[in-house]
């Protein structure tokens, strides 16, 4: 990867995040810290605002950018193949936002960039899509985004159906299907719904704050769960 990538790339990762430690830019970019913190200090001699915290880490006031966009021919074929894999699994208030971002980014690359990534031949397999999945999905990433609990109708594997009410923590695609990681308040405990088993779903008028031992966090801790990296 050329310097100036690297660059780019430690400044977008400080500045997506409250807060940034050198060790985990010398994970995410498998750079040496003593080569992180040069890279750092180089960026802050040229005026980028690059926060340092002693024994926190770094951050960056997020309203800051770099222009123009600069991208690898590898990152435009994940950005197209990301787009086209939501709008083909995803409700479609979330496709249509992913197709309107990559609009947006194609928008402003230089053509052989943007030609690069029209040529871009990666798909994920059409799948029919099923309506009232999607609708759920979409009236559960409401629920995600304002923090508010959930109520379900679900059918468990034995076909028994139990009302649900749980505060929801996370969404997955398992290539198939959606499933919701939750805090169950009816089993007090973490549990994982299919979203094709839910019956139906009701967005509840009660907020709910974020507990430590309730939380995505914990859940991902209680169940070793062995999903991607998040950012």
């Amino acid at each position: 990867m050329r310097r100036v990538d690297r660059l780019f790339q430690i400044v977008e990762i400080i500045r997506s995040r409250r807060i940034t430690t050198a060790k985990y830019l010398s994970e995410r970019l498998e750079l040496s810290s003593r080569t992180i913190y040069r890279h750092i200090l180089d960026l802050q001699l040229v005026g980028i605002p690059i926060n340092s915290e002693p024994s926190k880490g770094f951050s960056m006031d997020p309203s800051f950018s770099m222009s123009p966009i600069s991208f690898t021919d590898e990152e435009l074929e994940a950005l197209a193949f990301g787009t086209r894999l939501v709008q083909v699994n995803a409700d479609p208030a979330l496709a249509g936002a992913a197709l309107e971002a990559l609009t947006k980014i194609r928008a402003v690359l230089p053509p052989p960039k943007r030609r690069a990534m029209e040529d871009v031949n990666l798909f994920p397999a059409m799948a029919q899509p099923i309506v009232e999945d999607a609708k759920n999905l979409g009236l559960i990433r409401k629920a995600l985004k304002n923090r508010v609990f959930v109520e379900l109708f679900y059918v468990d594997q034995y076909g028994n159906v139990t009302a649900r009410e749980v505060r929801p923590l996370g969404l997955s695609f398992w290539g198939q299907n959606w499933t919701l990681a939750a805090w169950c308040e009816l089993r007090c405990d973490f549990r994982v719904f299919r979203l094709d088993r839910v019956q139906s779903v009701g967005i509840s008028v009660k907020h709910f704050n974020k507990e430590a031992d309730k939380s995505w966090e914990e859940f991902l801790r209680a169940t070793n769960w062995k999903g991607p990296k998040i950012p």
